[in-house]
């Protein structure tokens, strides 16, 4: 009744039963929560309890989902510590239903431990690093590697990404490498996609070197490669080897991409390269066809203030910066000359963004 719908039915029927036994009450909290009833599922496992029946793995597992649904994280630690005391803390099913429960409420340290109880046939350590990356929750996707680590456990190419990326987040340089050694021990590192992933990381963690090491030991260096290593050599304080790169880049026949123009304009900005910064945007859109973003307008804007162009701006922006991101243009550049201490271009700016919404 209850896989039909027809949960009246169901529980009308349960009540009638005379001393139900635990597939009884089981098939009652497991039919509830197939409905939605989860308030109701948690109502039956306490009455349950009070009649002395004994639950099953399907009891267990079920009255979990209910705690899961109802963000009842106290109900759930409850249950664990009674399945525990029944026997149930080693059952395989109980164990993933438990991690489920508790990477839902975000106690990412009791399913790690979990997890330690489980075996490599019994987990899903992509999906467990998944639940991790969804709530952005680094420092558990780094301790989850340890134990893949241990467990010698195999990953596939997202997750072996997931783990890189975390570890540039965190700034951890030596877990950083030991995640590189075994994604080339599992036979990861060796794609393009990989591989950037790797050169952000290390960038990331400020290590230039290992960045550059990953980049050189690709066979066949796409776009996203040759984009992560320019925006590394520009965050790493080294815009003129991102120049560099990015004209080596041009040589290779490799298309460029949106992001790596902001790097190459970023360079351009702190270089002092005015030329060659409306160069890089002149190809970025006739060469390239590539529509400007209001960062690369924001990154144009930088260069001429940086190089006390602040006439100039004032001409890129009314003649070249749309209208959707001149309130972001000029907010940039009157905060650019209050910086420089040029009052007549933050007077202007100022009147500008005064008939626009927001302000100086």
């Amino acid at each position: 009744y209850a896989k039909c719908g027809a949960l009246d039915e169901s529980n009308l029927l349960f009540s009638r039963t005379k001393n139900p036994g635990t597939a009884a009450w089981s098939a009652a909290i497991s039919g509830n929560c197939l409905n939605g009833q989860y308030g109701i599922a948690v109502h039956l496992f306490r009455s349950m309890q009070s009649e002395h029946v004994q639950p099953n793995e399907f009891t267990y597992t079920a009255i979990l989902t209910a705690c899961m649904a109802l963000g009842d994280t106290v109900s759930g630690m409850e249950i664990h510590s009674n399945l525990i005391r029944n026997g149930y803390g080693t059952n395989t099913s109980v164990l993933k239903s438990l991690i489920t429960f508790y990477l839902r409420q975000g106690r990412y340290h009791q399913a790690l431990k979990l997890c330690l109880a489980l075996s490599n046939h019994d987990i899903s350590w992509d999906t467990l690093v998944e639940s991790f990356s969804q709530v952005d929750h680094h420092v558990g996707i780094v301790n989850l590697f340890h134990v893949i680590q241990c467990c010698g456990a195999n990953l596939d190419y997202h997750t072996a990404r997931l783990i890189l990326s975390s570890c540039g987040k965190l700034g951890l340089l030596e877990e950083g490498l030991q995640a590189h050694a075994y994604m080339t021990k599992c036979g990861l590192a060796s794609t393009a996609c990989t591989n950037s992933y790797l050169i952000d990381m290390y960038s990331s963690c400020g290590s230039l070197r290992h960045a550059f090491d990953a980049f050189n030991y690709m066979p066949d260096k796409d776009a996203s490669s040759w984009t992560s290593i320019v925006a590394a050599n520009v965050e790493n304080g080294c815009p003129e080897t991102a120049i560099r790169l990015f004209s080596q880049m041009q040589k290779e026949k490799c298309r460029p991409t949106p992001e790596v123009f902001l790097s190459v304009l970023k360079a351009c900005a702190r270089t002092g390269l005015v030329n060659e910064a409306f160069r890089f945007f002149a190809s970025m859109t006739e060469v390239y066809k590539i529509q400007p973003s209001e960062e690369h307008y924001s990154h144009m804007i930088e260069v001429l203030s940086r190089a006390g162009m602040f006439k100039e701006a004032e001409h890129f922006i009314d003649s070249v910066v749309p209208s959707e991101s001149v309130a972001s243009a000029w907010s940039l550049l009157c905060a650019a000359a209050k910086q420089n201490g040029n009052d007549k271009t933050v007077e202007l700016a100022g009147d500008r963004l005064a008939r626009l919404p927001g302000g100086c």
